[in-house]
Order: C-alpha cells, then sequence, then structure tokens
C-alpha cells in the first residue's frame, strides 16, 4: 500500500486515523518541501473531517427520507433540499423551537445538532404531510 493514504472516519468522529507513513518516506527531501505538502494535505483531511456530519436528512415537497431517525444526544444531522421551491422549504418541529432557514434551491441544506433527548416531530412548514420523527436517546458510558 506504498503511496495510499488511509481514512477511517466513523459517524461520530471518534475514530479518526490517516496513515501518511508510506508516503512520508517515499518523498521525504532534504529541503522540506514534499514534507510542508504532506504536512498540509494532512491538515486539510483533518479540518474535513472536522466539518463531517451525521445522517442526512432528504427533503422533497411529499417526503423527508428516512421517516424516522434513532440518534444518541449530540448527534448533527444534516437537512438537505432535492427539489427547488419558491421561497424555499422550512424545516420546523410541533414544539416550534426548531426552525431552519428557507432553504430554495436544490442541494441547497441546513445542520441541526440534537442537544437533547426524546422525540422530535419535524416536518416540513410548507408541506405539512412531509415529516420525520427523531427519536434521541442519551450515550450509554
Amino acid at each position: 500500500m506504498d503511496g495510499v493514504i488511509f481514512l477511517a472516519l466513523a459517524s461520530d468522529l471518534s475514530a479518526l486515523r490517516v496513515s501518511l507513513r508510506p508516503l512520508a518516506s517515499r518523498y521525504a527531501s532534504t529541503d522540506g518541501t514534499r514534507s510542508a505538502a504532506i504536512a498540509v494535505a494532512t491538515g486539510v483531511l483533518f479540518a474535513s473531517a472536522v466539518k463531517a456530519h451525521g445522517p442526512t436528512i432528504e427533503i422533497t415537497h411529499a417526503e423527508m427520507k428516512p421517516a424516522l431517525l434513532n440518534l444518541f444526544v449530540g448527534t448533527t444531522v444534516h437537512f438537505n433540499n432535492q427539489e427547488w421551491m419558491p421561497g424555499g422549504h422550512t424545516v420546523v418541529d410541533t414544539t416550534g423551537k426548531i426552525e431552519s432557514p428557507p432553504l430554495e434551491k436544490v442541494d441547497e441544506g441546513w445542520h441541526y445538532t440534537f442537544d437533547e433527548v426524546g422525540a422530535f416531530e419535524l416536518f416540513v412548514k410548507q408541506h405539512p404531510m412531509a415529516k420525520v420523527r427523531v427519536n434521541v436517546v442519551s450515550k450509554k458510558d
């Protein structure tokens, strides 16, 4: 596996491993330019990993998929708009505590972190039949 970068990323980011040893030894140089390039690449990989999110809910006029999510508290969910909507699709919950900005364009997204244990009923404000149930439980130690 000489020259291969291996990246393993768990959904909760607890198991991130990057192996650059084959690259570092193969491309080591006396002036440090290749080592610096590898260091920059490592930074980019770690920065990308930090921006990663948990599950994605797809939003259309008719539905939100998946319709049911079971999560641990602290999980960030990405909501991805799949259909153009004048004025945008707005994700809300039945209590009025959660509200996204309008998502108008295809592939426009919004992230929400579920910091409380409980059951959440979310729906698209403009299409109330498009809904999802999110069950959030505490993490086991």
